[in-house]
């Protein structure tokens, strides 16, 4: 028994439980027509009689079209925070299973970022380093794949301090690869001059990578990871809504998203015909690194494509990635011997001379298959995607 006023408050009372209603259903008009007669004709009963204090109400009639109702809600406009993360309300869509398996895979990156932050203190320091950066770009590559369907303000929440993350850590990465390089040459040194000029290099590369870990973990430890987290499943949470949604799917979703990866990949491929800069492969690296990220996070959708794209990227990016390595170790050790020049150490301007002419063979070599391996990306099945999907999207016009 619910005790009411007279007629002319709980009109009022009424009109403004209509006109919440109608709010609700203004951002849920696909979902909502169906649910507004459960609930509104017990309303309309009650101020229609002039002379009713109270009305009956079935408890059990009212609680159920309410779930029903907060359910499509959540279906298509989101839940509000204070709802309990993980509990479906009665007649509430799962999840594809690609939407949980992108969303375990952001789970899982953010979860190993998070034990990574503080990698001076990890079993392998080195190893650490590697992980955080990579964990960082693999991130990346989720919010720029996604920022058409979430929020900007997310999106930039998101995407700040991941590049943060990512330029903190590039420094301290860069000397690992050069240091464990030299150390695996000093063992081969076949004379003095060539030892000498390898421990020099690997003298100035270990104190370059401590000044940078210094540098590193101080930014690092100004980053708030709980917002970070907070802004990550926010643009989870409104992708997963928007590929439940009538109007879309998680294929539609995945595949938008997709398509401008691979696009950029396939503009920044190098022409046969054309002699890159060691610049230009390496912006082509970069973007095939992103899409081997692109493709994993979205695995479900590409189906029996994934091996042969992802595969393929990882080859070429491992090739270029080598390539890179050369051209800075190359950078390096010129720059190194420019100043012996200057300072008259000949033994030590001669041995890096002579590691400087091996570099550039080396850079050369690796640039030609570099070269080689591109040559042979027309008609192959890295940059297509969905095209040859039978519900692909056609492309789009110019």
């Amino acid at each position: 028994m619910v005790t009411l006023r007279p007629k002319s408050a709980l009109r009022r009372a009424a009109e403004r439980v209509a006109h919440q209603v109608s709010r609700l259903g203004e951002r849920a008009s696909a979902t909502v027509s169906g649910i507004k007669p459960a609930v509104t004709p017990w309303v309309g009963r009650a101020t229609s009689r002039v002379a009713l204090l109270s009305v009956q109400v079935d408890p059990a009639a009212l609680r159920g079209a309410l779930e029903e109702y907060l359910a499509r809600v959540v279906q298509t406009v989101g839940a509000p925070d204070s709802l309990l993360r993980g509990a479906a309300a009665p007649g509430e869509r799962a999840p594809a299973p690609g939407v949980l398996h992108l969303s375990r895979a952001v789970e899982l990156h953010f979860g190993q970022l998070q034990k990574l932050k503080d990698f001076a203190r990890a079993h392998d320091p080195i190893e650490a380093v590697h992980q955080l950066r990579v964990t960082s770009r693999r991130l990346r590559t989720f919010v720029d794949m996604f920022e058409p369907f979430a929020e900007p303000a997310l999106v930039r929440a998101a995407r700040k301090p991941l590049r943060q993350i990512t330029r903190a850590v590039r420094d301290v990465r860069d000397a690992d690869v050069q240091a464990q390089g030299l150390a695996e040459r000093l063992q081969q040194a076949s004379s003095e001059r060539e030892r000498v000029a390898v421990n020099h290099l690997l003298d100035r590369v270990r104190k370059r990578r401590a000044a940078h870990a210094a540098r590193a973990e101080k930014r690092l430890g100004k980053l708030e990871m709980g917002e970070l987290g907070r802004a990550l499943r926010g643009l989870l949470d409104q992708v997963a809504l928007r590929a439940a949604a009538p109007s879309a799917s998680y294929q539609l979703v995945a595949e938008v998203a997709y398509r401008p990866i691979v696009d950029e990949a396939r503009a920044l491929a190098p022409p046969p015909a054309e002699a890159p800069t060691a610049k230009a492969l390496h912006r082509f690296r970069l973007a095939l690194k992103q899409l081997r990220y692109a493709a994993e996070l979205i695995e479900p959708a590409l189906g029996g494509r994934f091996e042969a794209i992802h595969d393929h990227a990882k080859r070429l990016q491992s090739l270029l990635g080598e390539h890179q390595d050369w051209v800075e170790f190359e950078g390096l050790v010129s720059k190194r011997h420019a100043k012996a020049v200057r300072s008259g150490r000949e033994t030590l301007a001669h041995g890096l001379e002579d590691m400087l002419d091996g570099a550039r063979r080396k850079r050369e070599s690796c640039r030609s298959r570099c070269l080689e391996a591109c040559s042979r990306l027309p008609g192959s099945a890295l940059f297509d995607g969905f095209s040859s999907a039978a519900s692909a999207l056609p492309p789009p016009r110019p």
